[in-house]
C-alpha cells in the first residue's frame, strides 16, 4: 500500500479500509465492515456506508482513494480519426452525447487512450452516475475526509496488478462482488461485472456467513466426512462456481477470438478456480482446496495491499469531478496557508494576464468545435482525410466546379449554337440530292463545307440557302474543279 494515501472500498455487503503504510513499510491499520443487506440505490446506500465507517473509525488526515463497485460503471470504446491527446479530450464530450441514451450532465467520466499503431485513437472510457458520486463526496466533506481519486474495483485492481502478457485477462471472484476484465498491452480494454455471485451462499451458512466470509468458505469447504451438511454446502458451491465459469468463459471467447492469452485468479473465492492450460478458459476447481478461515481483508482490499508504488492513487480512470481541479483538492486536504498562497498567486496572474485568458478561452472554445467538428465528419464519413486535408480537397473540387460551370456557359453560347446550326444545315443538304457532303469543318471563325455535285447550279443555290441561315455569319465563298464527270466544290463561310 502507498506509504502516503489511505484507500477505502465500499460494497453493500462488504466496506473496508486501509491506512498509510507505517515509515518501514509495514502494513498500515485497517479493518472490515459488513454492512446489513441494503438492496436500495447505491447512491443512497455506499454513501451512508462511508459516513459509517468514517464515525466508527478515526480516519487520520491523508489522501482518501474511493473504490466504488464494478457494477457501478459502466465502460464505453470510442474511436477518434485523430490522435492528439487535448483535441480528444476537447471532442470526447461529443462523442458520448452520440453514445449514450441519458444526459451527459448526469454522469460523471473519465478516459484512457489505448495503445495503438494506425492514425486513429481508441479510448476507454468509464462513466458512474454523477448523483452517487457527489453524494460519495459529500460524505467526505461531512467527516472532513480528503478524496483525492475515485474508482471502481475493476480499475484499481488493474492499477495494482499488473498483466503478465500483452493479452490478459483478470478475474476477480470475491464475496461481495465478481467481475472479469479484459488487458491489452497493459491497458484497461473491457470490463463486464457478473454481481455478488457467492453472496446467496454465503447467506445460507448460518454459522458464520457475513460476518467472517472466510470462516464461511473454509467450513463449506470441509471433506463430506466431517459432517453430513457439509457435503450439500459444497454441492451448492458447485453449482455457483459452474455459473460463474460459464459467464468468464463467455467473456473470454467473446475477446480473445482464438489468440494467445493468460489469466489470473484473485478473490476471495479465487482459489476454487482454474485455468485449462489447453483452452485458455477457467473451469471449477476439481477438489476443494484448503481455505484459512482467518484473513486481513475480505474483498477486493486483499489484492490492493500489493500496490508498493502507489500507482492505485497516481495513475488510472478518476471519476472525481475535473472542475476544481488543484485548487478544490488543496480545499478539501485543509492545507489553508498553501491555498492562500495559491490563491494569491492566481489572483495577481489573472490581474496581469487577463485579457490573455480570454483569449486562451476563445481559442480553447475554437479548439473544441474544431475537434467536435472533425469527430463528426469522420463519423459521417468514414476514411475520409482530417478537417485541414479535407478543406483543401474541398477547395480543389470547388475549382473543379467552377471550371466545370464556364465549360457548361461556353457550350450554352457557342456549342448550342453550332449544334442548331449543324442541324439547320442537315435540313439545307435534304433540299440537295444530287450534292453529296464528304467534309464538314466548323469551327468559332469559319464553317467550310467540301464534296461532290453533277452540277454548277446547284453548289450556288446551296451557297445561297446558307448565307439566308440567320446567324450563319458573312458571305459564303464557292470554288469548284472539275474532275472527270463530277464537280467537286468547296464552300467556305466566315462567321
Amino acid at each position: 500500500m502507498s506509504r502516503t494515501f489511505q484507500v477505502v472500498t465500499l460494497h453493500p455487503s462488504l466496506a473496508e479500509w486501509a491506512g498509510p503504510a507505517g515509515r518501514e513499510g509495514e502494513p498500515g491499520p485497517g479493518r472490515s465492515w459488513f454492512p446489513a443487506a441494503d438492496e436500495g440505490d447505491a447512491a443512497v446506500a455506499l454513501p451512508r456506508i462511508l459516513e459509517t465507517l468514517a464515525a466508527e473509525q478515526a480516519l487520520p488526515d491523508a489522501p482518501l482513494v474511493i473504490i466504488l463497485p464494478t457494477a457501478e460503471a459502466r465502460v464505453r470504446r470510442l474511436e477518434f480519426p485523430f490522435a492528439e491527446p487535448r483535441k480528444i479530450a476537447l471532442a470526447l464530450p461529443f462523442a458520448l452525447e452520440d453514445e449514450l441514451l441519458e444526459s451527459l450532465d448526469e454522469l460523471a467520466y473519465d478516459h484512457a487512450l489505448l495503445p495503438g499503431d494506425g492514425p486513429a485513437t481508441t479510448v476507454f472510457v468509464a462513466l458512474m452516475a454523477r448523483p452517487l458520486v457527489e453524494r460519495v463526496l459529500e460524505a467526505c466533506r461531512g467527516h472532513r475526509l480528503a478524496p483525492f481519486r475515485l474508482t471502481f474495483a475493476a480499475q484499481a485492481l488493474h492499477a495494482t496488478r499488473p498483466a503478465p502478457s500483452p493479452r490478459h485477462y483478470q478475474v476477480y471472484a470475491g464475496a461481495e462482488e465478481c467481475f472479469v476484465s479484459y488487458v491489452e498491452r497493459e491497458a484497461l480494454h473491457a470490463v463486464k461485472p457478473l454481481g455478488a455471485v457467492f453472496a446467496r451462499w454465503l447467506g445460507e451458512r448460518p454459522a458464520a456467513g457475513w460476518s467472517s466470509p472466510a470462516a464461511a468458505l473454509a467450513a463449506g469447504l470441509r471433506q463430506p466426512a466431517e459432517g453430513a451438511g457439509t457435503a450439500g454446502a459444497w454441492s451448492a458451491l458447485q453449482g455457483e462456481l459452474g455459473a460463474l465459469c460459464g459467464e468468464l468463459n463467455r467473456f473470454i471467447q467473446t475477446h480473445a477470438l482464438g489468440q494467445t492469452h493468460t489469466v489470473s485468479l484473485h478473490g476471495l473465492f479465487a482459489p476454487l478456480l482454474r485455468q485449462d492450460q489447453a483452452t485458455g478458459l477457467v473451469a471449477p476447481a476439481p477438489v476443494p482446496p484448503a481455505i484459512p478461515p482467518a484473513r486481513r481483508f475480505y474483498g477486493v482490499m486483499d489484492e490492493l495491499t500489493a500496490d508498493a508504488d502507489g500507482a492505485l492513487a497516481l495513475r488510472g480512470i478518476d471519476l472525481l469531478p475535473r472542475g476544481k481541479g488543484l485548487l478544490g483538492r488543496l480545499a478539501e486536504a485543509r492545507r489553508p496557508l498553501a491555498l492562500a498562497a495559491v490563491l494569491l498567486t492566481l489572483l495577481l496572474g489573472v490581474a496581469a494576464t487577463g485579457l490573455g485568458l480570454r483569449f486562451q478561452a476563445l481559442r480553447g472554445r475554437t479548439a473544441q468545435a474544431q475537434a467536435a467538428l472533425e469527430l463528426r465528419l469522420a463519423r459521417a464519413a468514414p476514411g475520409q482525410r482530417p478537417v485541414p486535408a479535407s478543406l483543401r480537397l474541398l477547395e480543389e473540387r470547388v475549382q473543379l466546379l467552377r471550371k466545370q460551370n464556364q465549360a457548361s456557359a461556353r457550350f450554352a453560347t457557342y456549342h448550342y449554337d453550332a449544334l442548331t446550326f449543324l442541324r439547320t444545315v442537315s435540313e439545307v443538304y435534304k433540299g440537295f440530292p444530287n450534292l453529296t457532303l464528304e467534309s464538314l469543318t466548323l469551327t468559332p471563325d469559319r464553317l467550310v463545307l467540301s464534296g461532290t455535285t453533277d452540277s454548277y447550279e446547284a453548289s450556288e443555290l446551296l451557297r445561297k440557302r446558307l448565307e439566308a441561315v440567320p446567324g450563319a455569319g458573312k458571305s459564303p465563298q464557292v470554288t469548284q474543279q472539275k474532275a472527270g464527270q463530277t464537280l467537286r466544290y468547296r464552300i467556305v463561310q466566315e462567321r
